[in-house]
């Protein structure tokens, strides 16, 4: 049986175009407050961010996504368990 697959390139994922995917942004501020999440610096990169929009639409399709996303603090629309 054959199936065919298209693939995507990696670099052309909006992550690679993400502002906190820069040098300059420490991946810890985008976190939750309880690991070091600090909202007030990733909201400084989220601010000039090319891809708010699709950062949003995928913390909102991730039930278990927690962190800052496109500016704001998203908690797990599930339990763990």
């Amino acid at each position: 049986m054959t199936r065919r697959v298209t693939l995507v390139p990696v670099e052309d994922d909006w992550r690679h175009r993400a502002a906190c995917a820069t040098a300059a942004a420490n991946p810890r501020w985008f976190g939750p407050p309880e690991t070091g999440g600090d909202l007030a610096r990733a909201a400084v990169f989220c601010a000039r961010c090319p891809v708010t929009a699709e950062c949003l639409a995928y913390a909102e399709a991730d039930p278990y996504s927690t962190g800052i996303y496109a500016g704001q603090l998203v908690r797990p629309k599930r339990g763990w368990g």
